[in-house]
């Protein structure tokens, strides 16, 4: 019973879901980002190099708030 059960579900899953090759190494956790997603992360990268830099304390505050 459990079998036939568990078999169903995982079935049904794989049809509606669909099932990802994921090709673990090459893609680095990220591969499932779009555009967008690597633009903010590119984004956040730069304004912490700015923050770390900064030796005013006005403009850490400015670069914090990005």
């Amino acid at each position: 019973m459990r079998s036939a059960t568990t078999t169903c579900i995982s079935e049904a899953a794989r049809e509606v879901l669909g099932v990802s090759r994921g090709y673990p190494g090459r893609h680095k956790g990220n591969w499932w980002w779009n555009e967008e997603a690597e633009g903010e992360v590119e984004a956040k990268k730069v304004a912490y190099v700015k923050l770390v830099e900064s030796k005013d304390t006005k403009n850490k505050m400015m670069n914090r708030e990005l």
